[in-house]
């Protein structure tokens, strides 16, 4: 966005460091681009980390609301409400989709033209109010590029019906709490009106409408290719209510089918650890090894070692050590004090296991083995986001999220393991999650980014 837009629009005089500067004022800015209508009001909220967006209409439906329940009609704004505009063939009149971004702040059509009547008809039978909650990272890459988001919001709010209580939440970040499919800008939004309005939000006749639905090619009918991801309709899922895709909610179509990952699934395993630790600790354990774990990045692997195998192996860990030389070492010298080792690493080809195979065979008595965590590519990530999560909300012993390459990298060279590397045993490690407390459990139930 911020590449397209050749200078700012709006407030020009003002420098990106002065932009920058100023992003946490809580004040709100009364502004408008064209003379004569509705003033929307602007201010940037959660730390400066989201774009807050009101029309008139807005506080003055909910004062006449106060102490009452109140849904809410929450949409996506691209590709959900608006599209940029369509390009038309000058010869033969026929006219296909714009580019994916827009060029300018008016650059924006309607997805469907019945969307601004249908919102005003949904509003008044269900006495609801309408919030656009939106990503919208590229804003912070330049106040060239924040304009463009800012002016294209007020655009076409001001193209509602000026009676239609409105507001506009969009996320500028994307390491931040409030991206979704991440519940921040819900939560945001529902302590705003009970604090400023007394008014409390009414989930169970709530709807957020949002493109994102993770429908197949096969499915979507309407643009003919697999939807970019499953993230809005993940975000309904977190908030707990209702979704519908735009095309069911404007146009009345029957709803699609969808692939979201629900990590409920992996709840259902009743599998216990003890027949596992039997083997990895027990009396009948060696008496000297190697111990290789085995899986993706973020699979739990440290968790493991830390609570099960740190009494009875010493622990090498390539992140600690920075490198597998480093690793080999301090193998070395634990194996050459009589102690058996656990390489916390994702030991992901035939490769690198050799040389811990090569290493055991210098130590007479000493054997390898190889645990092997039982999550797949879907599950190691789930557990990746929610590892963000912790580390974003500051909770102890929590680290920041992996960069998606780890899980790119590790899947172009794994290799399965096999006894015929020189392994002694392969033992399969159950995936039999653990919480803290109920907090903790529905961070691991809530969906996070599936792109």
């Amino acid at each position: 966005m911020s590449a397209q837009a050749k200078r700012p629009i709006g407030d020009d005089a003002e420098s990106d460091e002065e932009w920058r500067a100023t992003r946490k004022r809580p004040a709100l800015v009364q502004a408008t681009l064209f003379p004569g209508s509705v003033r929307i009001s602007h201010d940037m909220v959660a730390g400066g980390d989201v774009l807050r967006l009101v029309s008139p209409a807005f506080p003055e439906f909910l004062s006449t609301r106060r102490g009452a329940s109140v849904p809410v009609i929450a949409v996506d704004f691209d590709g959900t409400l608006v599209t940029t505009k369509p390009i038309t063939n000058a010869r033969s009149g026929v006219a296909r989709p714009g580019p994916r971004f827009p060029k300018s702040a008016s650059d924006w059509a309607w997805t469907f033209p019945i969307v601004s009547k249908k919102l005003k008809s949904e509003c008044e039978a269900r006495g609801a109010v309408v919030a656009i909650l939106s990503n919208q990272s590229g804003a912070s890459k330049s106040k060239p590029a924040f304009d463009l988001v800012r002016d294209r919001f007020r655009l076409v709010m001001q193209s509602l019906p000026k009676t239609l209580p409105v507001c506009t939440l969009a996320s500028i970040r994307k390491d931040s709490v409030y991206r979704k499919p991440e519940t921040g800008l819900w939560t945001l939004l529902v302590d705003w009106l009970r604090k400023d309005f007394d008014i409390q939000v009414d989930a169970s006749k709530s709807i957020y409408v949002g493109d994102a639905a993770g429908r197949p090619a096969v499915s979507a009918k309407r643009h003919g290719k697999a939807d970019f991801a499953c993230s809005d309709r993940a975000f309904a899922h977190n908030a707990k209510i209702d979704f519908m895709t735009p095309e069911e909610f404007f146009l009345g179509e029957p709803a699609e089918p969808f692939i979201m990952h629900d990590p409920v699934t992996y709840l259902g395993n009743r599998a216990s650890l003890q027949p596992v630790l039997d083997k990895l600790v027990g009396p009948a354990s060696p008496s000297l090894e190697i111990l290789l774990l085995q899986a993706w990045p973020g699979s739990g692997k440290t968790t493991f070692a830390t609570a099960h195998l740190s009494a009875s192996h010493t622990i090498v860990n390539q992140d600690t050590l920075a490198s597998l030389a480093k690793c080999l070492k301090a193998a070395e010298a634990a194996l050459s004090d009589g102690k058996s080792v656990c390489i916390d690493n994702t030991n992901a080809n035939r490769a690198v296991r050799a040389q811990w195979v090569a290493l055991a065979k210098k130590y007479p008595g000493s054997t390898v083995r190889v645990a092997r965590f039982d999550v797949d590519r879907n599950l190691a990530e789930h557990l990746n986001c929610m590892r963000g999560v912790r580390f974003r909300l500051g909770l102890p012993l929590s680290k920041p999220a992996l960069k998606s390459v780890c899980y790119h990298t590790y899947a172009k060279y794994y290799q399965e393991p096999s006894l015929d590397e020189g392994f002694s045993e392969i033992i399969t490690i159950p995936f039999v999650p653990t919480f803290e407390d109920d907090h903790h459990r529905q961070q691991f139930l809530a969906i996070y980014r599936q792109e």
